[in-house]
Parts: C-alpha cells; sequence; structure tokens
C-alpha cells in the first residue's frame, strides 16, 4: 500500500494516477473539529481506465464515508487524483476528486465538509469544477471553459453567503457571423436573472 504525507501532497503531484494502485492511501489535515483524514482507493482499481468506483474516507482507521465516483472523460496517468482545498472559507478543507481532463481542462466532483455533520457532502451546484480560480478577499469561486482556443467559452461566478455557496452570475463568450466575439453576463438579484449583452 502507498502512504502519501500530506506534506508531499503540498509540494509534489503526489498520488497521480502513475504512482497509485488498488488500496493506495493519502492522509490529509482536514480542520480543528476532525483532524486528520485517510482517504483511500477503492478496489478494484481499473487501469486500463484509470479509475476507480469509490474513495474510502476512514478517521483513526475507522471507514466513516464513501465517495462515489463518476467520470466524464478517465484522466491521463499524469493527473492527480485528489485536491484539496478550502472552497467555502470555513477554515476546512473540501475534497475536489478529479473526473475528467482534456483540452478544456480538469475537472472534479466537489466534496464539500460539513462541520456539523461531521463528514463531506458532494455539492452538486459546484460539481463538476473546470478551471477554477479563488479569490479569498470576495470569498468567490470562479470555474470556467473554453472552446476554440480561449476565444469562446463560458465562466460561473460563485459566492458564499451565510456558509452556503451560491450562484450568482454568468458570462459566455460566442462567436458571431462577423469573426467577433461577443460576450453576455447574466446576473441573478431577488427578482431573478438579468443578462446584459456587452461587447469583447
Amino acid at each position: 500500500m502507498l502512504v502519501v504525507s500530506a506534506y508531499l501532497l503540498a509540494v509534489l503531484p503526489a498520488f497521480a494516477w502513475k504512482d497509485i494502485n488498488s488500496g493506495s492511501s493519502v492522509t490529509r489535515y482536514i480542520g480543528k473539529n476532525i483532524g486528520e483524514v485517510q482517504f483511500t482507493l477503492s478496489t478494484p482499481l481499473n487501469e486500463q481506465e484509470n479509475s476507480v468506483d469509490r474513495i474510502k474516507v476512514l478517521k483513526n482507521g475507522k471507514e466513516v464515508q464513501w465517495m462515489e465516483v463518476q467520470y466524464d472523460t478517465p484522466p491521463s496517468d499524469q493527473c492527480e487524483l485528489l485536491h484539496f482545498e478550502d472552497l467555502n472559507f470555513d477554515g476546512y478543507q473540501d475534497v475536489l476528486v478529479l473526473t475528467g481532463w482534456g483540452p478544456e481542462g480538469n475537472s472534479y466532483d466537489v466534496w464539500i465538509y460539513n462541520k456539523n455533520l461531521i463528514a463531506f457532502e458532494k455539492s452538486p451546484l459546484l460539481s463538476p469544477l473546470r478551471n477554477y480560480t479563488l479569490d479569498k478577499n470576495r470569498k468567490e469561486i470562479r470555474s470556467g471553459s473554453s472552446d476554440n482556443g480561449a476565444a469562446e467559452g463560458s465562466t460561473s461566478f460563485f459566492k458564499v453567503v451565510k456558509g452556503k455557496v451560491e450562484l450568482y452570475k454568468e458570462v459566455s463568450r460566442e462567436t458571431g457571423k462577423d469573426g467577433k466575439v461577443k460576450t453576455t453576463t447574466k446576473v441573478k438579484s431577488k427578482k431573478g436573472w438579468k443578462t446584459v449583452p456587452e461587447s469583447a
């Protein structure tokens, strides 16, 4: 069994497919009310498609839950399977499970840590999360994809309100018949969504 320390995970592309096998595990410090948690790959491991069905979560050697894994595109053997990030800015590490990769970038299923349940909950709103960036000052998450190089695509903007992640803006880019890129922005308000067309 391959065990990867939290330190190595932070400084190396650890837990990449080429380095793991069935039963491989990684330990990560999640937060103050739960401490370190171990994540173990289920068996069997499909080595041809670089995929697993489930990830077992353990605390102090005891099973606490399973994470189901569904793939858009099985990743390459160089891709990192698990990534940890405090996505909702509550001081606890959340889990991103790689479910796809390609020209548009990596995509992840997001499991948010719920400190009240002391468990991870899959976020339908954030999954799949693509090419994300975090703005800690604004408590904002951006997720986007691109087509036709970087000219076309879309970006979703999420913010944390009273501890909950909400989608509040979407920006799409599309090439018209004249060859110019048109940017359209949709913003959510109390009255609903408002569409604002913009120039490229």
